[in-house]
C-alpha cells in the first residue's frame, strides 16, 4: 500500500468520525464536572499541546495550541459546570476547581477530588 493511499484512508476515517467527535463535544457541554489537563506534544519539532478532557462518561484527546480559542472549540460558553485543572496538593487529594458559567469572571475554589464534597452552585 502506498503512502498516498494510507494518507487518504486516514483522512477519510477522520471525516467519517466527525459525527462522533461532535457528539462527544456536545456531551462535554452538559457535564456537571470536567477534568482538563494538557502536556507538551511535539510534531515535526513544533511545540503543540496534547489536551485531555474527561467527564464521567467520556474522554476526549486533541492536539492543538494552548490558547483560549482552542479550548473554547471543545468547552464552549454553554458549559456551566465545574472545570478541574491538573493542580493538586503534595498528596494528590485536592484540585483547583473553577465555576465557569459563561466564561465570565471566574471564582476559584478549593474542592475535594470527590465531587460529592464540592460546594453547591
Amino acid at each position: 500500500m502506498s503512502i498516498g493511499s494510507l494518507d487518504r484512508s486516514i483522512r477519510e476515517v477522520g471525516f467519517a468520525c466527525r459525527p462522533v467527535v461532535e457528539a462527544l463535544i456536545e456531551e462535554l457541554q452538559t457535564a456537571e464536572l470536567l477534568h482538563l489537563d494538557e502536556t507538551p506534544w511535539y510534531e515535526s519539532g513544533r511545540l503543540c499541546w496534547l489536551w485531555v478532557v474527561l467527564s464521567s462518561v467520556s474522554v476526549m484527546f486533541f492536539i492543538g495550541p494552548r490558547t483560549k480559542e482552542r479550548l473554547l472549540q471543545v468547552i464552549s460558553t454553554a458549559f456551566v459546570g465545574w472545570l478541574v485543572s491538573g493542580s493538586s496538593d503534595s498528596q494528590g487529594r485536592r484540585c483547583r476547581g473553577q465555576a465557569i458559567g459563561s466564561m465570565a469572571p471566574r471564582r476559584d475554589a478549593r474542592v475535594d477530588s470527590d465531587p460529592s464534597h464540592r460546594r453547591s452552585r
